[in-house]
């Protein structure tokens, strides 16, 4: 109303609000302080209540366009942000009239930020007593106004702030030194990032188990199914230690004073069949680039003797040589050895020590059988060789059948005698020209019917061929026969002429 007059809009609209009991109003939702993450979308919802045909106008605080779309549909504006950015941060009104009568409403757009995962890492290891870095990244973050907290398990360990000034979302990163220590190893490290907003906290936090690295400080060797197992047995024997990062295995065999490797990168070393020859003393060492630390076990495979062998030191054996006997076998238990001799009573038990024997002037009568014999408690082998020695002859006899000789008698001269290798005997008879080798075989000579006029009496010899081992010299002083033209090797033989009994007696004499 006006210098006494009525507006007839006024009245219209004064008659309305009358009419249906209420004032035009306008809401905008959501309103006031609006936080929006970048990227998403937004929708401004401007409503008129109590007009049915209001006018609907947006704008911001500067000249910069709105950066979205307006949608209106009666009394209902809508205004649409697809992708919230940093450049949308502003104050967004919206305003309506209804008639001659305006309302205003706004929204604060505050955007932000923040990354829901944080990548939580150490640079480089942690090593037990060393000092050590945690680093803490937030892929996105906007505004670049946060607060950090470290938390080791549930206890707060440290509270940081930091603040920069960026027009885009960026990544921060965070650093947590510690000096590690071995218990620290398997707890969780936590890194907790809030932005530092007005009544609207937002948090994010990542979180590390932290793995200290340490060298072996404990290890073990567990054999299955024991350190001790029969021979054919499968064995495993296996190496355990506590290390960080994961130790190397190496193990290791003791041979000759020195550790042998025999496999590495194993854990396991496995024995199939364990065989004799696996006895003896293990090692297992497990190492990382901070250190090494070993352990060793024996382990003994058992079985009754096997390989037993019996040996004769020289391998050609002569008269007055000294003698070695050495029996050897392999065994686990170690066997009892034990050196026997054959005779004609059957085996003998020899003063031997621990299989070995030694005869100093070996003889011929000591060659024969010998027998070694291995005994543990699981079983026995025995090894028998023969002992041959060598030598010049010996005992040479030349004998005559029969011993009382008649005229007409068959007689037969054998000559013999010990020796190794075996001698060549050789029959000789002695004439005025000199010693003349006779017919003979192998020292055995017949005269098939000797007469009385044979009885005139020359001395022959007879002497056994040498032999490699030496010669024997043996003389034998022997009646020529004159009418057979005969020697007798080895004896004097006189025939005397009996006239009782027209026989011959031999009478014998060595020269």
């Amino acid at each position: 109303m006006t210098g006494g007059r009525c507006d007839p809009a006024a009245t219209i609209t004064l008659a309305l609000m009358l009419a249906t009991g209420s004032a035009f109003n306008l809401e905008l939702n959501p309103s006031r302080k609006v936080w929006v993450r970048i990227g998403d979308s937004l929708e401004l919802n401007c409503v008129a209540k109590s007009c049915s045909s209001p006018t609907f106008t947006w704008r911001i605080g500067t000249d910069n366009p709105l950066g979205g779309t307006i949608t209106t549909r009666g009394s209902v504006s809508t205004f649409t942000i697809s992708a919230v950015t940093p450049q949308n941060q502003h104050k967004y009104t919206c305003s309506a009239k209804c008639g001659a009568e305006e309302k205003r409403n706004y929204a604060d757009l505050n955007i932000f930020s923040l990354s829901d995962t944080l990548i939580v890492e150490t640079v480089g290891s942690l090593e037990v007593g060393q000092r050590g870095s945690v680093r803490c990244t937030v892929p996105k973050v906007y505004p670049a106004q946060v607060e950090v907290e470290w938390l080791k398990g549930t206890t707060l360990l440290k509270t940081d702030s930091f603040r920069a000034y960026t027009e885009v979302e960026t990544a921060m990163n965070f650093t947590y030194e510690l000096t590690a220590e071995l218990r620290d190893s398997g707890q969780e490290l936590t890194c907790r990032v809030q932005l530092l907003t007005e009544n609207q906290p937002r948090k994010a936090e990542g979180t590390l188990t932290l793995q200290v690295h340490y060298a072996p400080t404990w290890i073990d060797i567990t054999a299955e199914p024991s350190a001790t197992v029969r021979e054919g047995q499968d064995v495993r024997l296996t190496c355990a230690a506590d290390s960080s990062p994961a130790a190397t295995i190496v193990w290791s065999k003791l041979s000759a004073g020195n550790w042998s490797v025999v496999a590495e990168d194993r854990a396991i070393l496995h024995l199939s069949p364990a065989l004799f020859g696996d006895t003896g003393m293990y090692r297992c060492e497990a190492g990382n680039k901070l250190g090494t630390i070993t352990k060793e076990v024996e382990f003994h495979v058992q079985g009754s003797p096997r390989d037993t062998t019996l040996s004769i030191t020289p391998s050609a054996v002569k008269e007055g040589d000294r003698v070695t006997f050495s029996c050897t076998t392999q065994s686990n238990p170690p066997a009892h050895l034990v050196l026997k001799r054959q005779s004609s009573s059957g085996w003998s038990e020899l003063d031997s020590e621990n299989g070995t024997l030694t005869i100093r002037d070996v003889l011929p009568a000591d060659a024969g059988l010998y027998q070694c014999e291995a005994i543990n408690a699981l079983g026995k082998q025995i090894n028998i060789t023969k002992l041959q020695v060598q030598g010049g002859p010996r005992d040479t006899t030349l004998s005559i059948t029969p011993s009382a000789v008649k005229e007409g008698d068959r007689v037969t001269f054998s000559c013999t005698t010990q020796s190794n290798p075996p001698a060549q005997l050789v029959l000789r008879r002695n004439s005025s020209s000199g010693w003349s080798e006779l017919d003979s075989e192998n020292g055995t000579l017949t005269i098939r019917d000797v007469q009385p006029a044979d009885a005139e009496k020359k001395s022959d010899i007879a002497t056994p061929a040498e032999n490699p081992a030496g010669v024997l010299e043996t003389v034998c002083i022997v009646v020529a026969l004159a009418s057979a033209g005969l020697i007798f090797s080895a004896l004097f033989y006189a025939f005397r002429r009996s006239n009782l009994t027209k026989s011959f007696k031999i009478a014998r004499e060595i020269l």
